[in-house]
């Protein structure tokens, strides 16, 4: 249901679409130019390359005969697509703007905005329902404050733009973005609501300075009539983004979670004064509740694993904001 939601915005847009472009009449012999296999292509290719990244992790990437398969026709499509578009006079979508330097600077910066928009959303809500154990009710609450300070600081920066060099605000959303970022790596078990709305809010300031200055930042000096090509890459590498930097990043949680648990386990034995003691205490509050010996160090060793391992995850989390 929560993909029905997506209809009043879509609604809204489309009236004001209706309402605002002017009428054209119909002209069908338009489709008999449209590249269709160049675009069969680019849609295989992208598609597969989704499938890659969601599917990596789970079938340890390139060690599975069927991501290796998966990768290797996407990059085959790929590259067919992108050499039809290079070889046509009237590309589908204009490639060539790479070679812009604002353009091409602006899809760079949008990349990593795309890793960092939708990475830090991820993990924030991973880290939610798998540490403190959030609802899925409850995490929206948390998440919620990235999205509500940007419908007051968007037109604030449409404000500043012709009166502040757009690199400057530029900078200042990447800065704003960073030290979001960074005060995220001291999480802890007791890190919840307050500490992230803080953050959230900090982070959610910044984005408008990146995602309204970045496409007329590139846009600015191009041709009206590659516009629209300039925006589909736009879209397209900011979503390409997302899905590297959360495919990337749920790698790194896994990968750092096994780190931290054998590091942390390289410290933990009978032979340590500490971890005996808190085995004893263990030990007692389990025996207290059910009278077995046995029984209760079995429940004590269970729960330093799951404490260990509860640790492990949260540092794991750490590294992945400080990246």
């Amino acid at each position: 249901l929560i993909f029905f939601v997506q209809l009043i915005p879509a609604g809204i847009s489309c009236a004001c679409l209706i309402y605002g472009l002017d009428r054209t009449p119909r002209n069908l012999g338009l489709l008999r130019h449209i590249q269709w296999f160049s675009i069969a292509c680019m849609a295989v290719g992208l598609f597969l390359f989704i499938v890659v990244l969601e599917e990596g992790n789970r079938n340890d990437w390139f060690t599975s005969d069927y991501i290796t398969l998966l990768a290797t026709i996407s990059g085959l499509c790929l590259f067919v697509f992108v050499c039809i578009q290079l070889i046509k006079k009237e590309p589908y979508i204009n490639l060539r703007l790479f070679g812009r330097r604002n353009f091409g600077i602006s899809c760079f910066i949008i990349f990593g905005f795309g890793i960092g928009v939708y990475g830090t959303m991820f993990i924030i809500a991973l880290y939610l329902i798998q540490v403190p154990q959030y609802t899925a009710t409850q995490v929206s609450t948390v998440v919620m404050w990235i999205g509500i300070p940007q419908i007051i600081a968007a037109p604030f920066v449409l404000w500043l733009l012709p009166r502040v060099d757009a690199r400057v605000l530029l900078g200042i959303g990447c800065v704003l973005f960073s030290v979001s970022c960074f005060l995220n790596i001291n999480m802890s078990f007791d890190t919840g609501y307050g500490e992230l709305m803080f953050v959230n809010v900090v982070r959610a300031v910044g984005q408008p300075f990146i995602m309204v200055v970045v496409p007329i930042f590139a846009t600015s000096l191009l041709e009206p009539s590659n516009h629209g090509s300039a925006a589909a890459i736009l879209n397209m590498i900011r979503d390409l983004g997302g899905a590297v930097g959360i495919a990337c990043l749920n790698t790194g949680i896994s990968r750092r979670s096994d780190f931290h648990v054998d590091h942390m386990s390289e410290h933990i034995s009978t032979y340590d004064a500490e971890t005996t003691s808190r085995l004893d205490q263990l030990t007692q509050h389990f025996f207290a509740y059910s009278g077995d010996l046995q029984l209760a160090q079995d429940q004590a060793v269970a729960a330093l694993n799951t404490l260990v391992a509860r640790d492990a995850t949260i540092m794991a989390y750490n590294d992945m904001f400080f990246v």
